[in-house]
C-alpha cells in the first residue's frame, strides 16, 4: 500500500505572498524506499535532543532569520491582527482534491474561526461549520520572501483526526512544483510522521526521497529541514536522515508554509471531529 503523499502546487492570489498546495495521492511504485537514520553523514547542525525552548540565536553555519514563541496571545478572531502575515491564505480554501477536482466539503483556511494563541502556543482547531471544514495555514512573516538553503524548525503537536492532516513544507517562490517541494514532519493529526522530497528533475508527482520516522503526531517533537547544496537532512528529535540524490535536492529559492487541512478522501471530514494542532514555536535560519 502507498504511504500517505504530499502535495502538488497551484497559484495562490497575487496578495499572497505564500503559495497554496494540493495534496496528491501517491500512485504504486511514486514513492521512494524508506530511508534509514542517517550516522554516516550526519546533519550539519543539530541537538541530540528535542529543544522546548524556541531558539533566538545564530547556529554553526546558520544565521537565525525567524523566530516565533507565541508569547502574545490572541484570542479567536484576533490571531491575524495580532501575527500579521501569518494568516496569509484566509478565506481562501485548502488544497485537497479527488482526482483532481475540488470537492464541496474542501476546506476553509480560516484563522478567525480556528486560531488562538495561549500559554505560549499557537492552537488551531480544525472542525466542521456548516458543511464546510475549517482548517488553517500558517504563513511564517518574514520568511514568506524565501531563500535559497536554509534551515527551519517547528514544534508541534497535534491530536489524532484521520481527516486532517498536517504539514511543514518548503515551496518553490517561482510557484513552480517541477522546482520541488520539501514536507517535514507530514502526518495524518496524531499519526505517523513522514518526511518528503519531491522530484526537482521532471516528474514532481514523484516522491525522490521518502522517511519514515518510527513517531507520531500524538506527541511533542521538534522538526528541522536542513537544506543544504547537494543534501537535504531532516531531523526528528535525535534521529536524522539524509539524502544527496540531486533528484531530491531543490535548487531555486523556498518559502516555509504550516499547513492543516483536510485528507485527500471523496468523504467529507465527520462534522462531530474537532481536534487541535499546537505550535510551540517556528525558527529559520539562512546559510552563512
Amino acid at each position: 500500500m502507498p504511504w500517505p503523499s504530499s502535495h502538488r502546487g497551484r497559484r495562490a492570489p497575487a496578495s499572497v505572498v505564500g503559495l497554496l498546495v494540493v495534496l496528491t495521492a501517491c500512485t504504486p511504485g511514486a514513492a521512494a524506499p524508506i530511508a534509514a537514520p542517517s550516522s554516516a553523514v550526519p546533519p550539519a547542525t543539530t541537538t541530540t535532543a528535542p529543544d522546548p525552548a524556541a531558539p533566538v540565536t545564530d547556529l554553526p553555519g546558520w544565521t537565525l532569520q525567524l523566530h516565533e514563541d507565541f508569547t502574545t496571545d490572541a484570542a479567536l478572531g484576533d490571531f491575524d491582527s495580532v501575527y500579521p502575515g501569518w494568516a496569509a491564505y484566509d478565506g481562501y480554501r485548502d488544497t485537497s482534491r479527488v482526482n483532481g477536482r475540488p470537492l464541496e466539503s474542501q476546506g476553509r483556511y480560516a484563522s478567525d474561526t480556528t486560531t488562538t494563541v495561549h500559554d505560549g502556543t499557537a492552537d488551531m482547531e480544525v472542525h466542521t461549520e456548516g458543511v464546510t471544514p475549517q482548517v488553517m495555514a500558517l504563513t511564517p512573516g518574514p520568511a514568506q520572501v524565501g531563500q535559497l538553503y536554509g534551515r527551519y524548525s517547528i514544534r508541534v503537536r497535534s491530536d489524532r483526526a484521520a481527516d486532517f492532516k498536517f504539514a511543514f513544507l518548503l515551496w518553490p517562490v517561482s510557484e513552480q512544483w517541477a522546482q520541488g517541494e520539501l514536507d517535514f514532519p507530514e502526518a495524518t493529526l496524531g499519526d505517523d510522521v513522514y518526511g518528503y522530497a519531491h522530484d526537482v528533475t521532471g516528474d514532481p508527482s514523484r516522491n525522490a526521497w521518502s522517511v519514515r520516522t518510527g513517531s507520531d503526531m500524538s506527541s511533542w517533537h521538534t522538526a528541522t529541514i536542513e537544506w543544504e547544496p547537494g543534501r537535504v537532512t531532516y531531523v526528528l528529535d535525535d534521529l536524522s536522515w539524509t539524502t544527496t540524490d540531486p533528484a531530491a535536492v531543490p535548487t531555486h529559492p523556498m518559502r516555509p508554509v504550516v499547513q492543516v487541512e483536510t485528507q485527500v478522501t471523496a468523504q467529507p471530514p465527520d462534522p462531530a471531529v474537532r481536534a487541535h494542532v499546537l505550535v510551540d514555536w517556528i525558527a529559520v535560519w539562512s546559510r552563512d
